[in-house]
Parts: C-alpha cells; structure tokens; sequence
C-alpha cells in the first residue's frame, strides 16, 4: 500500500471535540498526494472538502461518520479548471492528473447529512466504498463540470427509519461508468440525468427498514424471516399486501433514467414501486431483470415506467410476482422491443405485442 500521509500522524489538538479539524489539517498536507485513513470511527462535526487534488485511501473498516448535520460529509472538487478542456497549474503547466481517486471505507450520513458529492474532474475513480444513511443522497455527481467517473463496487444503504425521500446514487454528469454498484433502501435507487453513461451489473432493492408503524426494527426483521413467500400471515389473510409497507418502498424507484444514450447492462431493479422510470432519448435496458419479493409486502407495482423518448429493450426479464403487478407504463411510442420474455398472466404484456413478447414491436413513430 503506498501512500503520502496518514491520518494517524495528526492527532486532535487540544479543544477539538471532534475529528473534522485534524482531516482537514491532514488533506491540506496531501495536495496532488494519497492520504491513508486507518479503521477506526471518526466522527465529524463539520464537512470535509478535498480541494487540492488529494485522493482518499480509506482501510475498510475507516468510518467517516457525520456527527452534525450539513449538506456532504466528503465533497471532492477539482475546481472551476476543469471545466476547461486542458487543466494547467498556476505556473501554466499542463496538468492531467487521471488517476486521482477516492478507494474503501465508509462514508455515513447518520440521517444528519448526505454521504459524498464529486465534482469537477476529468476521469475520476470511487470504489470498494460504503455510503450509509445519506439524508438526501449517498452519491451525488453534479454542480460542476466533470466526467469520466468510473464508480466500481459501491455499496449505498440505509438502515435508519426518517430518510424517504432520499437518493442512493445521483448523478446530473455524462460520460460515466457505474459497475458492480449495489443500493439498498433508498426511496431512488440510482438517478441518472446526464447522457452517454453505462450502468452494467447494478442491483437496487430495499424493505429492509421497518413500516411507518406497528413494528420496531426488530420485530420486523423477525416477521420478515418467519414469512413465506406468496403466502399472507396466519390469522390474517388481509395483511400480506397491506398499506403498511416497509418505509423505503412508498414511491420508491429502482432506476430513474433521462438525458439521453444511458445504457443498463445486466442490471436488476429488485422491490420498488416503480422497476425502471425511463424518460429522455434513446435509452437502452440490455439483459435486465425485475423481481419484487412478496416478503416484504408490496403489490401494484410497476417494472416499466416510459414518461417519453426512445426505449430500447433487449434481452429482458420480466417477471410478474404480486397480483396487482404492472408490466409497463406508458403510450407505447418510442419503445422498441428485442428478444425480450415475461413471465405472468396472459395479460401481462407490452402493448401491441405478441404472446411471447418477442420481436422488434411498435417502432418508434417519431
């Protein structure tokens, strides 16, 4: 493991109370460099910016928690430069640092804060990294120029009831790659507003967190794992699909995506309201999959969501496991279809489509 500085060389000074001071002095000693945070709780009062070209290389057990609220926990900003073609220093040099990076740990909101905003970058890494219980979002990826943004093995979940309404990874940038990336209870699984980014292998669920009310946490865990799937509980036929949702699931969404040539490889939106919410321009599902786990008690929902543009289907599973649930939504215009099955009742198909759901079916009318 290389690195340039630890944060164990700087220690609270006298009258700190929390650890937001000695990370800052820690950072501003690491421009351009690599700074190593050791496991540990580290608690912050107040938010951490890395302005100076910085990378973050967090052991895996290293917990930036918020103790306070504020907007981010961690924002990474490379600065108004690099809204320019060419990033130079001071002196006029050519800079084109691309391996900067933020890699492991985790970064908390506690319900107090959002977990991680990165702006202003030309090919930028994040991976192996956890964003636990962001107020409002656990990544979020705009305000500012940037793209490239190659995101591997992040993890956002939430186990803290008060947080609907929130957003596991949102990204308002183009020109990006999210692989492996795996969302749990958020209200938005992952929003995707800028164009030209390719999702491949990322799964979104949720039903962790209890209902609204009439359980604690614990109790619900304990219901969760008593019961069966399909099956409603005993002595009370009309709970199984109730009003009484998990919290996380009312109005929930699996993937939102707009903009325009968005791709999803091989993704899986697993227990939402709404699969996949696709508006913009000549957005692409490929080899994708829907599920929703009657554990968790949730019917009405629905896979397909298509507000406007051009959608293209290929090589999709859909399946129909509640028995209220919607397979698609929308006028039918602009959505193409290849080689895509369902699996429910006869009824459970595209519009203007043959039984089997194969085909390339009601071409886009312009």
């Amino acid at each position: 493991m290389i690195y340039d500085k630890s944060l164990s060389e700087y220690p609270r000074l006298a009258g700190e109370t929390d650890d937001s001071p000695r990370l800052r002095r820690a950072v501003a000693d690491c421009a351009n460099g690599i700074l190593y945070i050791p496991r540990g709780v580290y608690l912050l009062a107040s938010p951490i910016v890395v302005d100076n070209f910085a990378s973050l290389y967090m052991h895996p057990a290293a917990i930036l928690r918020a103790a306070a609220e504020m907007d981010f926990v961690v924002t990474w900003d490379g600065g108004a430069q690099y809204e320019n073609l060419i990033v130079k220093t001071p002196d006029g040099e050519i800079f084109d640092n691309l391996n900067m990076f933020i890699r492991g740990g985790d970064i908390d909101g506690a319900g107090l804060a959002s977990c991680l905003c990165v702006r202003h970058y030309h090919h930028f890494t994040l991976s192996d990294i956890a964003l636990h219980n962001g107020k409002k979002y656990g990544l979020y990826t705009g305000g500012g120029h940037g793209y490239e943004l190659i995101a591997n093995n992040v993890y956002a979940k939430c186990t803290l009831s008060g947080l609907a309404g929130n957003c596991g990874i949102c990204s308002r940038l183009s020109d990006s790659h999210y692989t492996d990336c795996i969302v749990v209870d958020y209200t938005v699984g992952i929003e995707i507003a800028g164009s030209s980014n390719r999702l491949t292998r990322c799964h979104v669920w949720g039903g962790i967190v209890k209902p609204l009310h009439g359980y604690t946490q614990d109790e619900w865990c304990a219901l969760y794992n008593k019961r069966k799937f399909g099956a409603p509980d005993a002595g009370s036929p009309d709970s199984w699909f109730s009003d009484n949702l998990p919290e996380m699931l009312y109005d929930s969404v699996c993937f939102k995506i707009s903009g325009c040539s968005n791709n999803l490889e091989v993704c899986y939106a697993d227990t939402g309201m709404t699969g996949y919410l696709m508006s913009g321009s000549d957005n692409y599902l490929n080899c994708c999959q829907s599920y929703n786990n009657t554990r968790f008690g949730m019917d009405g929902d629905t896979i397909i969501r298509h507000t406007g543009g051009a959608l293209h289907l290929s090589g999709c599973v859909f399946r129909k496991c509640a028995p209220n649930t919607k397979l698609y939504e929308g006028s039918g215009k602009g959505l193409y279809i290849l080689d895509t099955a369902t699996a429910g009742t006869d009824d459970f198909r595209f519009p203007n489509s043959t039984a089997d759901n194969s085909g390339r079916l009601n071409p886009y009318a312009g």
